[in-house]
């Protein structure tokens, strides 16, 4: 059984995440708007992360990899539409393919989660 998600609340999450994927050197006010999101929001910190391995890292990852990466946002509708795509589409095979992704990746990110933690009130650090 598939979780219901409430589109307008998980797309702020999803739109705030997409700036991990750009191709540029994220400041510090990125995290700090990051941290924000997820504090108003009311996931947790884990469960945004995992928000993030299982619903924007598929859609946003090829950026990162591209030689001519998106470096000025992207369009929100279009992140919304592609991941709510991208969601109805999961498998078995994707979600495996998408974990081994994924962890090649992984060391990429951690010093911008930890900066994004850094950034949340104590009570949002879990």
């Amino acid at each position: 059984m598939r979780e219901t998600i409430n589109i307008t609340e998980r797309s702020q999450i999803w739109i705030a995440l997409s700036d991990l994927y750009l191709d540029t050197e994220l400041q510090e006010y990125t995290y700090h708007h990051i941290a924000k999101i997820i504090a108003e929001s009311s996931y947790t910190f884990s469960q945004v992360r995992q928000i993030d391995k299982a619903e924007v890292f598929p859609v946003l990852y090829p950026n990162m990899i591209s030689a001519i990466g998106v470096w000025d946002g992207f369009h929100n509708t279009w992140l919304i539409e592609t991941i709510q795509k991208k969601i109805a589409q999961k498998n078995f095979l994707n979600n495996i393919s998408r974990s081994l992704t994924y962890l090649l990746f992984k060391k990429t990110f951690a010093a911008d989660w930890e900066k994004i933690r850094d950034s949340l009130p104590p009570k949002d650090k879990a």
